[in-house]
């Protein structure tokens, strides 16, 4: 990802490994009837139109992949991929990757063309394609198409709470199949967040990537809200720097109480404090699911260090608690081992790790 990815570093910023694992998952389900379904296939790649390829099975018989190469993608092929012509290429293909394509908010109105003609289509990133928030109504009329897709990543633009508002339409319907989502870096707050959070307990996702947004502590709650509900679908929220701030992580932590399917949680840089890190730990004592808790850079120290170690005496599924970059003495992160142990850690599989 040499173009998106130089730029992700540029600002600080990281491609989740998450996303490369639910990419290949989707793309092993997209091929479930598939003869050859092995990773060690040979391929080839083949010119289909300037600026995109095909990714095929040495044998030709099988388009699977559609991508840039990170490339920019000239505005004819655009206008190609939506011509009748194009749809032999594009209904034999299971991943379209045009992150770091230019799609720009133009190119957006394309998509909903574009994606009606894939019918195998299960992976779609847009990274880094500068859709801004008046890509919003093309996203949304393009909804019962993204609808279909196993996995969809517009990391890295700036589409705001219109544009989460339209993935939210995506998510909802009736036939929705999006498992993974990912909408880092994009201007959304509490108003996107809270659109995100209505449509969760009516579809079927399981990992959501809302890191480097702002939806603050408003933003928090909504989501909670949807966390406390039996009929929440998550695996995996990622609400990496959202200013959440101790009112966010308290909400977040009643929430979790009641949770029953959430296993990873990243709550990385939002200030939760001492306050945020007490009201965590007293849901690692109620809750049975989480197995990953990230809460490195919060300013939590030692009273918070303190809460967390006495937690890990009764929790007994997680397993990995992160807590880089806060100032918490090392006698009080030597009882959080301690409290875990080397023969408790081998029993439950507890990782802590510290700066």
């Amino acid at each position: 990802h040499a173009g998106s990815d130089a730029r992700a570093r540029e600002s600080g910023r990281s491609r989740p490994a998450f996303w490369g694992m639910a990419r290949r998952n989707a793309y092993a389900s997209s091929r479930s009837t598939s003869s050859d379904t092995s990773d060690d296939a040979a391929w080839s790649e083949v010119a289909v139109w300037p600026g995109l390829w095909a990714r095929r099975n040495e044998d030709g018989a099988d388009s699977v992949t559609l991508s840039c190469r990170y490339q920019t993608i000239p505005a004819s092929t655009w206008r190609a991929l939506a011509r009748e012509d194009a749809r032999t290429h594009l209904a034999r293909t299971s991943e379209l990757h045009f992150d770091n394509a230019a799609l720009g908010d133009a190119g957006a109105w394309l998509l909903a063309r574009v994606l009606a003609s894939t019918h195998r289509a299960a992976v779609l990133d847009l990274s880094d394609n500068g859709l801004t928030r008046a890509s919003a109504l093309a996203l949304a009329l393009a909804a019962p198409q993204i609808a279909r897709l196993a996995c969809v990543s517009l990391f890295y633009n700036d589409i705001g709470n219109e544009g989460a508002f339209a993935m939210s339409l995506a998510l909802e319907g009736r036939s929705s199949r999006i498992r993974v989502l990912n909408l880092r870096d994009n201007s959304i707050t509490a108003p996107g967040a809270a659109h995100l959070a209505r449509s969760l307990l009516a579809s079927q996702l399981r990992s959501l990537d809302l890191a480097n947004n702002d939806i603050g502590p408003r933003g928090a709650a909504a989501l909670a809200e949807s966390l406390a509900s039996e009929r929440c679908p998550l695996w995996r929220l990622n609400l990496r720097e959202n200013a959440l701030g101790h009112e966010g992580a308290q909400s977040i932590a009643e929430a979790l109480k009641r949770n029953r399917s959430l296993r990873w949680l990243s709550l990385w840089k939002n200030n939760i404090g001492n306050t945020g890190a007490k009201a965590l730990a007293k849901a690692i004592v109620a809750n049975a699911t989480l197995e990953s808790l990230r809460i490195s850079e919060n300013h939590i120290t030692d009273a918070g260090g303190v809460a967390l170690a006495l937690a890990l005496r009764v929790n007994r599924t997680l397993q990995e608690l992160r807590l880089d970059l806060n100032p918490i003495a090392q006698e009080i992160r030597a009882q959080i081992v301690h409290r875990c142990g080397d023969e408790r850690r081998a029993r439950r599989g507890h990782r802590v790790t510290s700066d």
